[in-house]
């Protein structure tokens, strides 16, 4: 439909779709609410029928409910057995085409709590890496500076830890172009805005829930956020709700048992900041 029916004037078809022999594409963006927590790409092969207008709104009423179990998914643990504990960040080095140059120990450590529906194939990458570095290849054709260029991704291991990668551009010869993936755990205020996100909570719930887990009481919080007890209160019945807790108490448990627990099985110990040394 957005060719028209002439597939070739399309540069996607030529580049990536001809060459796999697949013709017509259907494409959704999963959305609840405002947010975006995935897409799906299907394809079908050349030889095949298009689409229908019918497969489409087929496709358009499931899109909302697999973008809520997407978002359902991120506060469900894992218990699999991973490698032993990556100790401290991990590099992996690229060449402009994206090949690997080479790669620290711990990068291999982290790369091993990678999910194996993130690789494309055993001799590849995850798509995250290749994600960061390609936006820092984008932004550099668009002409930012070298401050601008941080393209960050959060991860979720299999174990159900959280990682930050993020791409920059290493300092070198001008003919010899490398980019550098750092991997390291994700620090608690990289998480609680995708937390808050995937438990639906608004802002100003999520702002309540913030404070709440920073030990503040109902009157601090009614205080700092300028609004009255009572609006407080009316607050926490519905993040209790959207949760699924029934206390303060309990809302606390829950972000720890999800979120702290599986580190403390490390026998790692917390820092003067709250988190993990």
């Amino acid at each position: 439909m957005a060719t028209k029916g002439e597939l070739a004037s399309s540069p996607r078809y030529q580049e990536i779709l001809a060459p796999l022999d697949l013709g017509d594409e259907l494409r959704a963006a999963l959305i609840v609410g405002s947010k975006c927590w995935g897409f799906m790409c299907l394809h079908r092969e050349r030889s095949s029928p298009n689409f229908t207008p019918a497969e489409a709104a087929l496709l358009a009423r499931l899109a909302p409910h697999l973008a809520e179990g997407l978002r359902t998914a991120l506060l469900l643990g894992d218990s699999r057995a991973t490698t032993p504990q990556p100790d401290g960040p991990g590099l992996v080095l690229l060449a402009d085409d994206l090949s690997l140059v080479a790669i620290t120990p711990a990068a291999e450590g982290w790369l091993a709590e990678v999910a194996e529906s993130d690789w494309r194939s055993p001799l590849e990458l995850p798509d995250e890496v290749y994600a960061v570095a390609a936006r820092l290849l984008a932004l550099e054709r668009g002409g930012h500076t070298p401050s601008d260029l941080m393209p960050r991704i959060r991860l979720r291991t299999v174990s159900g830890r959280w990682l930050v990668l993020h791409a920059s551009r290493l300092r070198a010869e001008a003919s010899d172009r490398r980019m550098a993936v750092i991997f390291e755990e994700a620090r608690p205020s990289e998480i609680a805005p995708l937390i808050v996100d995937a438990y639906g909570l608004t802002r100003r719930e999520s702002e309540i829930t913030k404070l709440v887990l920073r030990g503040l009481s109902t009157a601090e919080v009614s205080s700092q956020l300028h609004i009255t007890p009572n609006t407080v209160r009316d607050h926490f019945k519905a993040i209790f709700d959207k949760v699924g807790v029934r206390s303060r108490r309990e809302l606390v448990g829950q972000v720890f048992a999800q979120h702290y627990q599986p580190r403390m099985t490390t026998g790692q110990e917390l820092d003067t900041d709250g988190w993990f040394t």
